[in-house]
């Protein structure tokens, strides 16, 4: 498996295009596995307008990361692991870290909180700028001790596009070996089928899988 990226380690994390293919074939990938959306870890809602496509990654223990695609090109992460010694929570007036987003250019400030969240929901912070030189940045905040402070090492891992990671996490979810290959050309987006989705999921509903397939792909 790839290494890992991180709020430290941004070079391992995928530019923002390759994210959003990543995010949205994880999307995918799990609507053929669980017909409750609500159940999910992974959604996908795709670009309308001027606006950016928004994708989400929830854990049933309340970690979360948010993904602003824009237009532009630009992107925008915000994330929140409870474990971390960075939680705001953890005091008595909840307090976000001090200078997550120092150095965030202004034409992106406005997204920094992504969507309409709890306000002080968030441990790391990353953004983009879409420009073709452009590398994914991070604030200026000092990390208290430990291997993974603000939780990103272990959430940015599943949004690599990695298919073996991919099918390890299918495994401890569903309780089911995937096909590798299946799951590659999910997460490259490839043209769904029903060959495809059923060699992933027999007992799906095929059509269902399609319509949410094709309305996560709508611009």
């Amino acid at each position: 498996m790839s290494e890992r990226p991180s709020t430290r380690n941004l070079a391992a994390l995928p530019p923002p295009k390759r994210l959003e293919q990543h995010w949205r074939g994880l999307a995918v990938l799990d609507a053929i596995m669980e017909p409750d959306e609500d159940s999910r870890v992974f959604s996908f809602e795709p670009a309308r307008r001027n606006e950016g496509s928004f994708a989400t990654l929830r854990e049933n223990d309340g970690n979360v990361v948010y993904g602003l695609f824009l237009p532009s090109g630009a992107a925008v992460l915000r994330g929140f692991h409870h474990d971390s010694p960075m939680n705001p929570f953890l005091h008595d007036e909840p307090t976000q870290w001090p200078g997550l987003v120092d150095g965030m250019p202004a034409s992106l400030l406005r997204h920094r909180d992504v969507t309409n969240v709890e306000p002080d929901e968030v441990t790391f912070v990353l953004w983009h700028e879409g420009r073709p030189k452009s590398k994914w940045q991070r604030g200026q905040q000092r990390f208290p001790k430990g291997a993974d402070p603000d939780g990103s090492r272990e959430l940015l891992a599943r949004l690599t596009g990695d298919a073996k990671r991919s099918v390890a996490f299918a495994k401890f979810m569903f309780d089911r070996k995937l096909p590798l290959a299946s799951v590659k050309r999910v997460l490259e987006g490839a043209p769904l089928d029903a060959r495809l989705i059923t060699s992933l999921n027999p007992e799906c509903d095929v059509k269902r899988v399609l319509r949410e397939a094709t309305a996560m792909s709508r611009r």
